[in-house]
């Protein structure tokens, strides 16, 4: 899954605070040390989730961060296992037809996604950190599917919203707890100025994305150069990748900014969202948000599979869905206006789609 850099301006140095303080090399960790540094490494965290979830494993009151982030995994085959099960009661009653059918396709969802987070658990022990990060990823996209089965059915809410919730949340404090376990392996407390430049922007790009974007923006005039050699270079598989890997790994980050999108949405919903109206739209842009990490999410899959016409029908469903969430606010006045922390998530999701689609093209 895609790293989450937060655009908070004061983030990447609590990060480091946090990680030197709560999880230093050697200094035994804690649910809440390591879920407080996790949500400053990625604001998607549930801290009350992460420190509940956490505190009730076994292996919590021994356990280091990498133990932890471990626990995290461990936590996540049983939330597919829970949700399983839950489908499959369902699902002996549903009394066929369509019910019945999407209840079989979460079931078989929900056992891969235990298998992911298995396969999760294994990475991160061997230490294999990007592996165990893109398997939480997996897990995360294949709960998303059951809810969105049901969805492009017609039938929505899912009955299994709530294990769907629960296991996305998981895959996201997996995720970042793996990633202060990376960043602890490299950094002892005095060097931790040093990994604070590091975190606030010095990045070191890797030539392959360079002559990626170069040749997508070539083929595509729509294409942000700039933009997809800032935004592909900062995730922890760009390095490695070959252009099909950078499809996906433009996909995952379209993941991640649409997570980033429907939270702030809710954020500001809670905060009030000023008129009735606004209020409406927030609530609106949160679900198309939710649908439109989802349809990233399916593009990744459908590049993986080489089904490169469906990935890109996919991510251009993704920006569609962005687009909705501007739209929810027009004809509205001034002070109605889509809040511009709102309004770049539409801005990048078209871009990032365009990206997508374009660095697709030049592997067909």
């Amino acid at each position: 899954m895609a790293q989450c850099v937060s655009r908070r301006p004061d983030a990447a140095a609590a990060v480091v605070v946090a990680v030197v303080l709560a999880v230093s090399v050697g200094v035994g960790a804690t649910p809440e040390t390591a879920c407080r540094a996790a949500a400053e490494e990625d604001r998607r965290v549930d801290y009350e989730f992460c420190v509940s979830r956490l505190s009730h494993h076994h292996d919590s009151p021994d356990a280091d961060t990498w133990g932890l982030a471990k626990v995290a995994a461990d936590v996540g085959v049983c939330i597919a296992g829970d949700a399983a099960y839950d489908a499959k009661a369902m699902l002996a009653k549903a009394g066929g037809g369509e019910r019945e059918a999407l209840l079989e396709r979460c079931a078989e969802l929900y056992d891969r996604m235990g298998s992911a987070f298995a396969a999760a658990y294994d990475d991160i022990n061997r230490r294999e950190y990007a592996a165990g990060k893109e398997k939480a990823g997996e897990a995360a996209s294949l709960a998303r599917r059951c809810d969105g089965a049901f969805a492009e059915a017609g039938v929505a809410p899912s009955p299994l919203e709530r294990q769907t919730a629960e296991s996305v949340k998981i895959a996201i404090v997996c995720t970042a707890i793996t990633s202060l376990v990376n960043m602890m392996m490299m950094m002892k407390p005095y060097t931790a100025a040093l990994l604070a430049v590091a975190v606030l922007g010095v990045v070191v790009v890797d030539a392959t994305v360079v002559m990626t974007c170069r040749a997508a923006a070539d083929g595509d005039g729509r294409v942000d150069y700039d933009f997809c050699v800032a935004e592909l270079g900062k995730h922890h598989d760009s390095p490695s990748a070959d252009a099909w890997g950078l499809a996906k790994v433009a996909a995952l980050t379209g993941v991640v900014d649409a997570d980033n999108a429907a939270y702030d949405a809710r954020d500001l919903l809670a905060k009030g969202g000023g008129a009735a109206a606004d209020g409406e739209a927030l609530a609106r842009c949160g679900e198309l948000y939710g649908a439109a990490g989802f349809a990233f999410a399916e593009a990744h899959d459908d590049i993986n599979a080489r089904d490169y016409a469906a990935g890109k029908g996919k991510a251009a469903d993704a920006a569609s869905l962005a687009r909705q969430c501007d739209a929810a606010f027009a004809g509205k006045d001034a002070a109605g206006a889509v809040p511009p922390v709102i309004a770049q998530h539409s801005s990048y999701a078209a871009r990032m789609a365009i990206i997508c689609t374009a660095i697709t093209n030049l592997i067909e």
